[in-house]
């Protein structure tokens, strides 16, 4: 078998405290990945890509609201359901 093409370090990670702000602020806002890149520039000076505050997001398992904020039970907006009796209702034939 060959060796593992894994590095043996990653010099360029993000760090930790920083990662923990994104963590932070994103639990405090609620804002995706570009509004939290630009509060934690606006707010910290801390220039991080979209992509990679995303990235934070993911490995904490907090890149969606719905694992942020366990449902209440009552929708967040109101949905307008369709419901039509054959398939091809809502095609309009001219």
């Amino acid at each position: 078998m060959g060796h593992s093409s894994r590095p043996h370090a990653s010099p360029a990670r993000t760090a930790e405290d920083i990662a923990d702000l994104a963590e932070a602020l994103q639990r405090q806002t609620k804002h995706g990945p570009a509004r939290l890149a630009a509060a934690l520039k606006r707010l910290h000076g801390v220039t991080i890509a979209p992509a990679t505050v995303h990235r934070i997001l993911v490995s904490q398992g907090l890149n969606r609201l719905c694992d942020l904020d366990p449902p209440s039970g009552e929708q967040p907006r109101e949905f307008i359901h369709y419901k039509h009796e054959r398939a091809g209702d809502l095609v309009h034939n001219q």
